[in-house]
């Protein structure tokens, strides 16, 4: 809608979260390089826009990450060229604007997620912390979950609270909630930036219902 004028004709104004934001969130090359310059890691990773965009030297298993859409859809994990092949028709299909994040896959790594909320003023807090009891390669909407993480130390855990802070202001949420994904390696504690819901979730749904804080509620005060 606002690519196509829409909101300008219609003087209507987005609250929380302007298309640039949803941009830098949503749209998979931006957003890693927005990580990449608040000096965070994320996953090697390739920008497909059409099969030519392959590299010849990829090392399979890689994650399939559509821009754009909701809940991992048209996403999906490829152990092989002509599963490959395959899946990426389908993820660029699905994806709205024909963009495919091809990246090394973390299979096994634990998988952690930090609902986040911020304000015009610039403060942060961290609502609720997420522990997928399934390791990294099971797609968190798909996970058993427990809020809040169990099993990482007070170092660890604020190594994931900065980093959410770290990224809510990079990508530039100026109130309400977000949801942001994180990869950590159990006996290293090597960590990567997985992907950012730069909007009120399912996991956020699931954090307001454990932790009793109204996500929503809060989001929309702040917004307006």
């Amino acid at each position: 809608l606002a690519e196509e004028g829409v909101l300008d004709e219609l003087g209507v104004e987005l609250i929380g979260a302007p298309v640039d934001v949803i941009r830098r969130a949503e749209d998979r090359e931006l957003f890693r390089d927005t990580v990449l310059a608040a000096g965070l890691r994320v996953p090697e990773s390739v920008i497909v826009t059409s099969p030519a965009d392959l590299p010849g030297n990829l090392s399979f298993p890689v994650i399939l990450r559509p821009a754009f859409t909701l809940g991992g859809h048209g996403g999906g994990t490829a152990h092989a060229p002509a599963e490959l092949a395959a899946l990426l028709e389908r993820a660029l299909h699905e994806s709205p604007v024909g963009q495919v994040l091809v990246e090394e896959s973390l299979h096994g790594w634990d998988e952690f997620e930090l609902e986040v909320m911020r304000d015009r003023s610039d403060n942060v807090v961290i609502v609720c912390s997420i522990e997928n009891l399934d390791p990294m390669g099971v797609h968190t909407g798909d996970s058993v979950t427990v809020a809040p993480q169990m099993t990482l130390s007070d170092e660890a855990y604020q190594e994931l609270r900065n980093a959410a802070a770290a990224i809510i202001r990079a990508v530039g949420v100026e109130t309400g909630g977000a949801n942001i994904q994180f990869a950590r390696e159990r006996d290293t504690g090597e960590l990567r930036v997985i992907e950012m819901n730069p909007r009120v979730s399912r996991s956020s749904a699931l954090a307001s219902k454990a932790t009793g804080y109204p996500i929503a509620k809060v989001a929309a005060k702040l917004a307006l």
